[in-house]
């Protein structure tokens, strides 16, 4: 690593980092600078490498409340420690392009705190940082293509005694060079169909468990669907599903604020699809049913993403379950996917399409016709049917599917042997006016009771006040969901105390809930109206703030509730009470902080400067908590 002149690195969530980071390789090879890397974060040695490196690049996403990407996590912990000194990246140069959405409180968070971060470490800022912003009418390519026309203006006069840099960059010559490191990576044996496989086996680490999973020892929980119903109007927009799933054996102990990492199974039709278009390149004796046994040819595990490598899968499995469970067939392709599978259309005018789409010149074209529809990768096949790929070359370029995150919505203590779900429905309809659902929402919607799901559990950022603790409790929406599994907690503490026998096992005082819930419609999308009045009735709750924001001519959110309460939340805050937070990252947490510091200086005389301490204070000591996606 000593001798790396460029090494590109990132930390991404959804992939799009990735592509950007690729994006830049590719550019590389384009110019003969062929032994440029591409790295996660994590998957670099920070360490031992990165001082010796002579440029380096970072891409990194912002996820949910400002939280970097988890394949950086690892290395952003090193990075921030106060052992590192000023000169530790002396002789390095780098540059930071960060990818987010301004719609969000804390846009861009890890890119600016990167930048500013390697610079105190002494590394040298070979050009501005570049934030991409997804509200952009180009979406982050507004503002990476002219990031990387600068990027390249400075990078090329460095690297030139190393390399013979090609004057005109060749892309074909990058997207070849891509194709011959997929060619013979593996190699695939397609058999007839003999016996149930398992989906689950000792020799696949699709089902690992993921950071911070509770009792991983215990493996991955097999659940069984038994209620799955709407919680809002037939009439209304979104529908809302309440969803229980049992276990057979009693649940391992969990905390409210715990997370349900579900994984979910694309759309019977989407699998279909791709099966018939497979079969018209592989012979297949059983279609859906043939079983694909994936061999590696490589001398090093076959990296395919930073989720996984291709020999993750339960191997060998059913090529309807390598598309059913394991690729993520429904995601949106990324813009290296139409220059890699340009190579294999055989009409002249769907390849220079392809190409187009996938060259900084196309940048407005791709984002229009691919990222604003969501389009798939099963639609872009059957956009363009003279494209022809090899399974093996498909199961390189399909990322794997990715688990999703629910907040669990109830208590351990209330449910031992199940978990409770409240489940959005993410729907949304494209600029060509195309139906989009949520891959995991649906699947979790179109199960019936009976069906098997399979998932861990983890903790989540809410770690619960002492029971003796006063806490107000805010969650507008399907927010409401961990602030349920609290409440249902506290009402079993309740019912123990009020039972003789169970009274010794907790303190004799129980503090008291405030709850701020927020939704359209009183009668359309109020959530659990009737459990959460009956918990003001047992004294699990002592007040229940309601929010309609469309029920009358002015909008009314829990900050309008919150300001209207300003004197008893002051002296909840100073008298050592609790506030948890939960719901969308977009707006609400810092429309709700910032009523906070409001209402510190209207009731307490704070300054703004004091206000702000004070809300630094509670966020530190834990007395703040928010949860937000």
């Amino acid at each position: 690593m000593e001798n790396d002149k460029l090494v590109i690195l990132y930390g991404s969530e959804t992939g799009t980092a990735i592509d950007a980071a690729e994006q830049i390789q590719e550019m590389a090879f384009e110019r003969d600078i062929a032994d440029c890397t591409v790295q996660s974060l994590n998957d670099f040695d920070v360490v031992q490498n990165l001082p010796h490196v002579k440029i380096a690049v970072f891409c990194v996403a912002t996820t949910g409340d400002g939280v970097a990407p988890g394949n950086m996590r690892k290395a952003w912990q090193f990075l921030l420690r106060k052992s590192l000194h000023s000169g530790w990246l002396e002789g390095v140069q780098v540059a930071v392009f960060g990818l987010g959405d301004s719609s969000y409180d804390k846009y861009n968070a890890v890119a600016r705190k990167l930048d500013a971060r390697l610079q105190q470490l002494g590394a040298q800022r070979l050009i501005p940082r570049g934030l991409g912003d997804d509200q952009h009418p180009r979406g982050y390519f507004g503002a990476f293509i002219p990031w990387l026309e600068e990027f390249w203006k400075h990078v090329l006069p460095i690297l030139s005694p190393y390399y013979q840099i090609r004057e005109n960059p060749d892309s074909a010559q990058s997207a070849l060079t891509r194709i011959d490191m997929m060619k013979n990576t593996i190699l695939l044996e397609i058999l007839p169909y003999s016996e149930p496989l398992s989906t689950v086996s000792s020799s696949s680490n699709f089902y690992d468990p993921p950071e911070d999973t509770i009792h991983p020892e215990g493996g991955l929980c097999r659940g069984t669907v038994t209620c799955n119903k709407s919680l809002t109007a037939e009439d209304w927009t979104q529908d809302v599903r309440h969803i229980e799933i049992s276990l057979s054996d009693a649940l391992f102990p969990f905390q409210p604020g715990s997370i349900a990492v579900i994984y979910p199974e694309n759309d019977e039709k989407c699998v279909s699809n791709l099966i018939e278009y497979v079969s018209k390149t592989t012979d297949l004796p059983s279609r859906g049913n043939s079983v694909v046994k994936i061999i590696s040819n490589a001398k090093e595990k076959v990296v395919i993403d930073d989720k996984r490598d291709l020999l993750s899968f339960p191997n060998p499995t059913r090529l309807h379950d390598l598309f059913k469970k394991y690729l993520d067939i429904n995601g949106t392709p990324r813009r290296s996917f139409f220059s890699r599978i340009s190579h294999y259309a055989k009409s002249s005018e769907e390849r220079d399409k392809l190409v187009e789409l996938s060259s900084p010149e196309g940048a407005d074209l791709l984002y229009d016709y691919c990222i604003r529809e969501k389009k798939t990768y099963v639609e872009i096949l059957l956009d363009f049917p003279s494209v022809r790929l090899p399974l093996n070359t498909l199961l390189q370029l399909i990322p794997s599917q990715r688990p999703r995150l629910y907040s669990i919505a109830s208590s351990y203590l209330m449910h031992p042997d199940k978990i409770h779900l409240c489940v959005a429905i993410l729907e949304t309809l494209t600029p060509y006016k195309r139906n989009r659902v949520g891959v995991c929402s649906e699947y979790l919607r179109s199960l019936t009771p009976g069906q098997d799901v399979l998932f861990w559990i983890k903790s989540g950022c809410i770690k619960c006040p002492a029971l003796e603790s006063n806490v107000i409790l805010i969650g507008p929406g399907t927010g409401l969901a961990p602030l349920r599994a609290i409440l249902q907690e506290r009402q079993m503490v309740q019912n123990q105390m009020n039972n003789p026998s169970e009274r010794e096992k907790h303190s004799a005082i129980i503090g008291k809930v405030g709850l701020y819930h927020g939704c359209r419609h009183e009668h359309k999308d109020y959530l659990y109206r009737d459990e959460l009045h009956s918990y003001l009735s047992t004294g699990a709750l002592q007040a229940l703030h309601t929010a309609f924001s469309r029920d009358q001519s002015h909008k009314i959110y829990v900050q309008t509730r919150l300001e209207e309460q300003k004197a008893a939340v002051y002296h909840h805050l100073i008298n050592e009470g609790f506030c948890i937070i939960a719901g969308s990252s977009k707006r609400m947490p810092s429309d709700v902080y910032e009523t906070f510091l409001n209402i510190l200086q209207s009731e307490g005389g704070m300054s703004v400067t004091e206000a702000e301490q004070m809300m630094k204070y509670l966020l530190r000591t834990k007395r703040y908590i928010v949860e937000s996606w």
